[in-house]
């Protein structure tokens, strides 16, 4: 069993965790974020008149805010997979609460005045928050589970 995790009081987990296999899947995780939110930029710069004055798109702005969000959804995923008899299940609740805060700004950013602060840009960058969280709360679990 090694490295799987065991709730307190029991034999087995609901839902067994090999924290483990993160120092390779955490960095997979990141490294397939980054991938797929340039992809998405790209698609959309491609697609949509974006400015290239929106901040948020910007390659250093995406990939630093990106490998940054994704490392705190992988800790996450350590303590509530360290600390929880149904690990899964509750860093799905949290990964969907965090991807609701997340929404919020790029929505405000519809209501006020920015450089390049489009509707196309705003729902690109909402885009990116859904790909980054779809792609954690798939691969985390899935890879690391026993």
């Amino acid at each position: 069993m090694g490295d799987a995790i065991l709730s307190a009081g029991s034999t087995e987990r609901q839902e067994p965790i090999s924290l483990s296999r993160l120092w390779w899947v955490g960095p997979m995780v990141i490294a397939t974020s980054v991938v797929a939110n340039i992809a998405i930029r790209e698609f959309s710069l491609a697609i949509f008149n974006i400015s290239p004055s929106f901040h948020h798109l910007m390659w250093r702005h995406l990939i630093t805010v990106t490998i940054v969000a994704v490392s705190v959804a992988v800790l996450t995923f350590v303590v509530v997979a360290r600390y929880s008899q149904n690990p899964i299940s509750l860093y799905r609740q949290l990964a969907v609460v965090a991807l609701t805060l997340s929404i919020i700004p790029d929505v405000a950013m519809l209501y006020g005045s920015g450089p390049g602060h489009t509707p196309a840009a705003i729902i690109t960058l909402i885009s990116i928050h859904i790909v980054d969280a779809v792609i954690c709360i798939l691969l985390l679990p899935i890879l690391t589970s026993q």
